[in-house]
């Protein structure tokens, strides 16, 4: 498998890392100290990867609730708050995820995130959970003005690495990435485990997959046509 060249850009939320369970349980504990019903995990994770006002702003919808733009702002500063001090009470690292790395990373592979999370918050959830040193720039949903479905995130991450939108792959695992990928002109991986609201099978995706075993194949093989 030639790797020469090749820059991997991951997601995190969803693709890396299961966070589901800790920013669902941040976004249950706002909605609740503000009068408000919680959303089922079910539901809830589907509203991850814009951002901590816009999971908000979801589950209130589907409450059938509204707030001021002042009380919005209020809940994302204490979900912000409550999950920095809980992110790894229930998180956890997709199984494989760690050895695909590894590998990629030994074969020459130049990794990269991108990620709609805050980058000092990604920066955080990838040292706890032992896999910040696996990659070369992080690219948070505040690093650029912009944020994925957004091309230009992905093409910042990959270019100020050293890579190239030709020779670079996206691995995520929802909507956001696919079309963020798409955007960029860049091919794009979704694992069929993430938070995605339509499965990934149905949105023309360069590959599904459903584990991390066959990733470093499946690179190279989209590398070689």
């Amino acid at each position: 498998m030639s790797f020469d060249g090749v820059t991997v850009c991951f997601d995190m939320d969803g693709t890396l890392v299961d966070t589901a369970p800790d920013l669902v349980a941040a976004m249950n504990h706002v909605l609740k100290a503000n009068g408000f019903d919680t959303v089922a995990y079910d539901n809830g994770k589907t509203m991850i990867g814009q951002g901590a006002a816009a999971m908000i702003k979801s589950g209130l919808d589907l409450l059938g609730e509204q707030v001021s733009v002042e009380q919005l702002r209020l809940m994302e500063s204490a979900f912000a708050a409550h999950y920095d001090e809980n992110f790894a009470e229930k998180s956890a690292v997709f199984g494989g995820a760690d050895l695909a790395l590894r590998e990629l990373r030994n074969l020459g592979c130049n990794l990269v995130v991108c990620s709609n999370t805050g980058e000092q918050l990604v920066n955080m959830i990838l040292t706890e959970f032992g896999l910040r040193d696996y990659f070369r720039t992080i690219c948070g949903g505040d690093t650029t003005e912009h944020k994925k479905p957004d091309p230009r995130p992905l093409q910042h991450v990959v270019s100020i690495s050293g890579g190239t939108s030709s020779r670079s792959v996206m691995v995520g695992d929802s909507e956001t990435d696919i079309e963020a990928a798409k955007r960029a002109d860049m091919p794009v991986i979704a694992f069929d485990f993430g938070y995605s609201k339509t499965p990934v099978n149905q949105l023309n995706a360069s590959a599904v997959l459903s584990s991390y075993t066959l990733l470093p194949a499946t690179i190279s093989d989209i590398m070689m046509h």
